[in-house]
């Protein structure tokens, strides 16, 4: 699947609901983070909110596994903004790195290397919302009774 496809797939009306469970995880992920500053960012509301996302998705015109996957990608941006600034920051500050190269390629390094996060983090976070998505339509199945 393109990633055309995929971003179309976030304005489409049979997703709607997992749009709107994905963009309600933010404030709840940015409240946990803040709150209780986990060193890897917690992904925790937006897995549950893919679990709802599909088991909501039994009921509508489309699969639990794309549910999960449009809430993650709309529930990621505090996970991948607070890992990606982690990154930068680690990597910035890295002494022997600096030292050896010079300041400003850390920083070009650091740059990288945030964006290298963002990149493997929103993969995973999509693989994480397609299991999630399956896993909620596979017990909204059980419940309804479909």
């Amino acid at each position: 699947m393109s990633l055309r496809s995929r971003l179309r797939a976030l304005t489409d009306d049979r997703c709607r609901v997992a749009l709107l469970l994905g963009l309600a995880s933010v404030p709840v992920t940015v409240a946990l983070n803040w709150r209780y500053a986990p060193e890897p960012a917690s992904a925790t509301p937006v897995a549950l909110a893919c679990l709802l996302a599909g088991a909501l998705a039994v009921r509508g015109a489309t699969s639990g596994r794309r549910a999960g996957e449009v809430a993650a990608v709309a529930g990621s941006p505090p996970v991948l903004a607070l890992n990606a600034w982690r990154a930068a920051t680690e990597w910035a500050g890295y002494g022997p790195l600096a030292t050896r190269v010079g300041t400003p390629f850390a920083a070009v390094v650091a740059f990288g290397a945030a964006l290298f996060t963002v990149a493997v983090l929103l993969v995973v976070l999509v693989v994480v919302g397609r299991a999630c998505g399956r896993v909620g339509a596979w017990c909204g199945e059980r419940v309804v009774g479909v």
